[in-house]
């Protein structure tokens, strides 16, 4: 008996550009789901985020290839196929019929525990340096990412430092909370700005449950990692032009 895993995968920073449609992945498994598409990440920016995964008992090909024939005319490109809410809906009505378990749940613990294992030295030098040098102090433990509060501010509402890759860190300004319904637009007008040469790009929320969780967006731009002290530059630049604005839109909503 042959157990895999079908999995629904996508990268925010795979887009459309005249569309904005954001494709997913359908793929399988026989080991782990992090470890099917981790080298992709090495190669692009953003990082792979599990939708959901389902394991099966010997016919997980089947189901793999039965979503491909039902989807042939979304289909991007190989696995690739373009979803909307009704779609991802609908395959894993599809993977519960044919007998699958949901495991995604297993599928992140999995990936957060190999990401605890591959700590990146670099991004923790880069984060015991803004500490060092900046009042406002990085928050939370992940080899991955640091947020940065907002004093006054709803903490759904931050900056923060991401690892893209083993060569970039991300820096972006977002929201992640329902409370402020109106903040995807204040983040747009901050669209294309530009620090130290880096141009600061809006990245809408995806159709997917990051919207259902109240992702509003970001602002974000990345840089090298050996960069190291223009990370900080641009970051603490980033601060200055965006958060006197914010406070005081915090106050009007």
């Amino acid at each position: 008996m042959e157990i895999g895993k079908v999995y629904v995968v996508h990268n925010e920073w795979i887009q459309n550009p005249v569309t904005g449609d954001m494709p997913y992945k359908i793929g399988i498994t026989k080991t782990t789901v992090d470890g099917r598409y981790y080298g992709l990440g090495l190669k692009m920016p953003g990082e792979f985020i599990c939708d959901f995964a389902y394991e099966f008992t010997e016919n997980y090909t089947t189901v793999e290839k039965a979503l491909h024939d039902i989807l042939n005319k979304v289909n991007v490109n190989g696995e690739w196929f373009n979803l909307n809410e009704d779609a991802l809906g609908g395959i894993q009505k599809i993977c519960e019929m044919m007998g699958g378990k949901l495991v995604t749940d297993k599928v992140e613990q999995e990936i957060d525990i190999i990401n605890e294992e591959k700590p990146d030295f670099e991004f923790e030098k880069i984060i015991d340096k803004w500490n060092l040098q900046s009042e406002m102090k990085t928050v939370g433990k992940s080899n991955k990412f640091r947020n940065i509060g907002i004093s006054g501010i709803n903490k759904g509402v931050n900056y923060n430092f991401t690892q893209k890759n083993l060569q970039e860190i991300s820096i972006a300004l977002g929201c992640w909370t329902k409370k402020y319904p109106n903040f995807d637009i204040f983040l747009k007008t901050f669209d294309k700005m530009e620090i130290h040469g880096h141009i600061f790009n809006y990245f809408p929320p995806p159709k997917s449950r990051e919207l259902n969780d109240g992702w509003k967006g970001m602002i974000r731009t990345d840089i090298q990692k050996v960069e190291i002290d223009d990370i900080i530059e641009t970051m603490n630049q980033l601060i200055v032009e965006t958060k006197e604005k914010i406070i005081d839109l915090i106050k009007q909503l």
